[in-house]
């Protein structure tokens, strides 16, 4: 993620603004002080669209509950990273060939 946002940061200066704010939204739909199981059912799929709501599962079934309660995040979250990874280097390459012009 950090590869294309240094990408896009180079075309456009307001990324760090946008990414702040989202981080800011993010903290709040994160079930970091809350239980995914509180929520009303409509909300539970976007919350469960959170790529950090898998991380959060992970470290409460491994620290609190001793047990592996959400195969599924165990699965999604790495899954997950190593395509943004991949798919954030390969944009990077792809748009440094242009940074000479803007910076």
């Amino acid at each position: 993620l950090g590869w294309i946002l240094s990408g896009i940061g180079v075309y456009f200066r307001d990324t760090k603004d946008i990414v702040q704010v989202s981080l800011l939204i993010g903290i709040f739909v994160t079930p970091i002080l809350y239980l995914e199981t509180m929520l009303p059912a409509p909300l539970v799929l976007p919350i469960n669209l959170n790529p950090i709501t898998h991380l959060i599962n992970m470290y409460r079934d491994v620290l609190i509950y001793k047990e592996i309660r959400h195969i599924a995040s165990f699965i999604f979250f790495p899954a997950f990273s190593l395509l943004i990874a991949f798919l954030g280097y390969k944009f990077f390459k792809k748009v440094r060939v242009f940074f000479a012009d803007f910076v």
